[in-house]
C-alpha cells in the first residue's frame, strides 16, 4: 500500500492543520482522522438526507447508540460539536478517502 501524499494532498493536510488552530495537533490526533466503517456509513446516510431513526434501522442499532457515536467522533476530531465535525470531514474530504477503515 502506497501511503505517500501527493502535493495537493499535502497542501490540503497542511491547510487542515492550520484550520484546527493548534487544537490537539499531535501524532495521535492525526491518526484519529481515519473514519471507522460505521462512522462512514452513518455520515453517508446523513448526507443523503436520512433521519437518525432511519439510519439506526438501517444499521440495526439504537438511535441512542448513533448519538453516542456522533459525540465520540466529534471529541476524537477535536470539534466543538457534531456539526463542526461534519463540516471538517466534508470540507477535507475525509469521507471520500480511500482506505478509511481502521
Amino acid at each position: 500500500m502506497n501511503t505517500s501524499l501527493t502535493a495537493p494532498d499535502m497542501a490540503s493536510l497542511f491547510n487542515l492543520v492550520l484550520n484546527m488552530k493548534g487544537r490537539r495537533l499531535t501524532t495521535k490526533w492525526l491518526l484519529n482522522l481515519r473514519l471507522g466503517t460505521h462512522e462512514a456509513i452513518m455520515l453517508r446516510l446523513l448526507r443523503a438526507g436520512m433521519s437518525m431513526e432511519a439510519i439506526a434501522d438501517e444499521l440495526n442499532t439504537s438511535v441512542k447508540s448513533l448519538y453516542r457515536k456522533r459525540t465520540a467522533l466529534s471529541e476524537r476530531l477535536g470539534a466543538e460539536n457534531f456539526n463542526e465535525a461534519c463540516l471538517f470531514i466534508f470540507k477535507n474530504k475525509l469521507l471520500d478517502a480511500v482506505g478509511n477503515d481502521p
